[in-house]
């Protein structure tokens, strides 16, 4: 099963494009079929945040990612934080490029 929202917060102008968005997903699959079987997302995207004639935003999210106790017995949940510039480059190369940065942190384990 998989879940999406992704809500405009706040817009310079009501009938443009630049503004605040929140944005949030959560994935699940059966344990038994698959390793990453728990996925959530949370973020804040900015629109248009350089002025430019091309397409570009700037993301700052959280991950969490829970592996299946089938596949990895005693896993914790593994959490990020990622921050991501993406533009358009010009229309003839169809394409668009993303710079991403994360970085990964396990929750502490306690002693038994």
């Amino acid at each position: 099963m998989y879940w999406m929202a992704s809500q405009a917060l706040w817009r310079v102008d009501p009938k443009g494009a630049k503004g605040l968005d929140a944005t949030f997903a959560y994935d699940w699959s059966p344990a038994d079929i698959n390793r990453n079987n728990t996925l959530l997302t949370a973020g804040l995207r900015f629109n248009e945040p350089i002025p430019l004639r091309r397409h570009n935003t700037m993301s700052l999210g959280y991950v969490q990612n829970r592996l299946s106790q089938q596949f990895v017995s005693n896993s914790r949940p593994e959490h990020g934080a990622e921050f991501t510039l993406l533009w358009m480059l010009p229309q003839w190369l169809f394409s668009s490029r993303s710079f991403s940065t994360t970085q990964m942190w396990e929750e502490e384990r306690s002693a038994p």
